[in-house]
Formats: C-alpha cells, structure tokens, sequence
C-alpha cells in the first residue's frame, strides 16, 4: 500500500461546490526498515473568483493542518514504539 486518495465529493461547509475537484493524496515510501515517509498532497484547480480567494485565504491553514496532523501521526507512532520497549 504506497498510496490513499481522498477524494470529497460534497460536505456540509460546501467546499465541494467551490473546489469540486478536491483530491489529497497520502504517499507512503519505504526509507529503510524502521522508517517509512509519508507526505500529504492536496490538489483542486481555481476556475472561479470564488475558488481563488478560498484559496489564498486556505492555504496556509490546509498547509499548517497537514503538518500537524503528520507530527501528531509520528507522536503517536514514537509512543507507541517507545511503550512497546517497555513491556
């Protein structure tokens, strides 16, 4: 499993109507044994004004909330290891 694709195809805030073509990619790459890469990809195209300014005013959250959820991820994992050592 290398790759998940989300795609949304309505929601209630009706980001689905202004971005219609709303994607995220999650990669996944094998670095070695013990270390996988994951990377977030977010794709949609701004055809109109509207999608435009949801853009310039999302971007920099979608962005902060997919690396907080990528730390959060890699917390949880650390943690989970860190308490397997233990038992």
């Amino acid at each position: 499993m290398e790759k998940v694709v989300t795609v949304l195809p309505e929601d209630t805030f009706g980001i689905s109507k202004i971005l219609s073509d709303y994607i995220v990619e999650t990669l996944f790459s094998k670095i070695d044994d013990n270390t996988t890469k994951m990377k977030i990809q977010h794709f949609y195209s701004t055809k109109t004004l509207k999608a435009k300014l949801i853009n310039v005013i999302a971007k920099g959250k979608i962005k902060r909330e997919t690396q907080d959820t990528l730390n959060a991820i890699k917390k949880a994992i650390e943690k989970e290891y860190e308490d397997s050592k233990v038992k």
